[in-house]
């Protein structure tokens, strides 16, 4: 049986207030799935069955245009949520989820998750709590895309990639960037050269060391301050 009281994310997750007992319940409905780097959970336009809970690795969510061209939206971390859209009762799913890099998901079909909601007002509650979040997130975002420079889109990025699992950003933190500098660059509306350019001055200047897709965090504070603008 699936120990959901031992997972090492269930803390950072919308099970972290659940008790024992509660706990069981939930375990009963999870189903443990593996995907692969690249693998789609759904696709856009594709009818809503369920989310998924991540449990290892990442997963990237992203919008395509009628022409072909996509968006990235956004990384989901461990402990997070991909397809909050599961709770609405008709819906379609507003964008594509794949896992970057081989990871691990906790998957609720809609038709458990509407029995869970009936009897279990904790998780109801905490499901709320992260569309709320998603919410903010999205503004947030909306925010640091119309009004940042470059250099600060990019520190915030860099935080939050590193941040993800609900961490506090400290030296010595290792960033292994699952996203291609050219992802980095269509998620915050810059070109790639001045996604590379940003990423090298930060180097310059002592901010992150390393090379390619692994980097250090030399200067934590140093790069929240690039970020409020200093």
């Amino acid at each position: 049986m699936r120990r959901c009281v031992k997972c090492s994310v269930r803390m950072n997750s919308i099970l972290a207030e659940l008790s024992s007992e509660e706990l069981k319940e939930v375990e009963k409905l999870l189903i443990d799935q593996e995907v692969k780097d690249g693998e789609k959970l759904f696709y856009q336009g594709e009818d809503m069955h369920g989310c998924y809970i991540v449990k290892s690795g990442k997963i990237k969510l992203y919008k395509s245009s009628l022409n072909g061209q996509g968006q990235i939206l956004r990384v989901v971390a461990p402990g997070e949520i991909v397809g909050l859209c599961a709770l609405r009762d008709k819906s379609n799913y507003g964008h594509t989820a794949e896992a970057i890099g081989d990871s691990v998901v906790c998957y609720l079909n809609k038709s458990k998750l509407d029995k869970l909601f009936t009897i279990n007002a904790s998780l109801t509650k905490n499901f709320i709590s992260a569309l709320t979040d998603e919410v903010t997130n999205a503004y947030n975002r909306i925010f640091l895309l119309g009004t940042k420079s470059a250099k600060e889109k990019v520190a915030n990025l860099l935080i939050s990639l590193a941040t993800g699992e609900n961490k506090e950003l400290v030296d010595g933190m290792q960033l292994n960037l699952t996203l291609t500098r050219a992802e980095m660059a269509d998620m915050l509306g810059v070109s790639m050269e001045t996604a590379i350019r940003v990423i090298s001055g930060f180097k310059n200047k002592g901010l992150i060391i390393g090379q390619g897709k692994n980097l250090i965090i030399k200067d934590a504070a140093g790069l929240k301050a690039v970020v409020n603008g200093n």
